[in-house]
């Protein structure tokens, strides 16, 4: 009689941790795969509520200037340009060049660095300072617009768009980014959110 016929229950007890094994393999597979390879797991979507902001004294000093006051913008243009992501030399063409998804951080270091003025407005658009308390609200939030040149005499900073991807939006953002962008020339709400002010 060999040992296995000496514990007649042991069979029973491999037949079971073998089954057990085989029911366990996909999930081990899908635990070793996820996020690596072709095996990804879906993108879970950002964090897509409200956010609660204090401004510093000094941002809310240069947001709460008057409309007839004159700003001394800052000429260096190659740090504005860099802070957009504009290509080397585009201020040398003399004229305008447009950047996209630039997020709040960004728009905050164009109005503390006096690149932008918050008062500055697109024809009908919000305010620089409109747009960036809307996107401090709502991270999530891209703005677009152009860079005017140094060698014009309107060198300035100016926003004339806003832009949400369709896997950040919420039922509450997109509710709030329609009205903001009340009377906008260009206004998609369908998947992505985006506004555009001529």
């Amino acid at each position: 009689m060999n040992y296995l016929q000496r514990q007649p229950c042991l069979p029973f007890l491999m037949d079971g941790a073998i089954m057990a094994a085989r029911l366990m393999i996909p999930f081990v597979f899908v635990f070793l795969c996820a996020g690596c390879g072709d095996g990804r797991l879906p993108k879970q979507a950002a964090s897509v509520g409200p956010v609660d902001f204090t401004l510093e004294p000094e941002l809310r000093t240069l947001l709460a200037l008057p409309e007839d006051g004159e700003m001394e913008f800052n000429m260096n243009v190659i740090e504005r340009d860099s802070l957009l992501g504009l290509p080397d030399g585009a201020d040398a063409s003399g004229d305008i060049t447009r950047f996209d998804k630039v997020d709040v951080e960004t728009v905050e270091k164009l109005i503390r660095g006096r690149w932008a003025d918050p008062r500055d407005r697109q024809n009908e658009s919000p305010s620089i300072a409109e747009i960036f308390r809307f996107m401090k609200r709502w991270p999530q939030v891209k703005t677009c617009g152009y860079a005017v040149s140094s060698k014009r005499d309107d060198y300035r900073v100016s926003l004339e768009g806003i832009s949400v991807e369709p896997d950040e939006v919420s039922p509450e953002l997109k509710t709030e980014f329609i009205e903001f962008a009340n009377g906008a020339d260009e206004l998609e709400t369908d998947r992505r959110l985006y506004a555009w002010w001529d």
